[in-house]
């Protein structure tokens, strides 16, 4: 149900900034933020990963830790156009 919430949300405030778009710039931003947004989930996600799997194996995996920072490299990426 929680699922369905944030879905909800998520339309919900999409529909709320698409009505101030004016520009081709401002829907650039606009796509932007929902990006980096995205991937700062994405990188939430795979650090859970990390820990749930050091706290079952109690080994450290490094790959998981080079994807977070590919992630985060390229959300420093498309922020920084901004």
């Amino acid at each position: 149900m929680a699922v369905l919430d944030l879905f909800y949300l998520l339309a919900k405030g999409v529909i709320e900034q698409a009505r101030h778009i004016e520009t081709v710039h401002d829907l650039q931003a606009l796509l932007e933020r929902g990006f980096a947004g995205a991937l700062l989930v994405l990188i939430g996600l795979e650090l859970l990963v990390t820990v749930r799997a050091y706290i079952e194996e109690s080994r450290f995996r490094l790959e998981v830790v080079l994807v977070v920072g590919i992630i985060a490299i390229a959300r420093y990426v498309v922020l920084i156009d901004l």
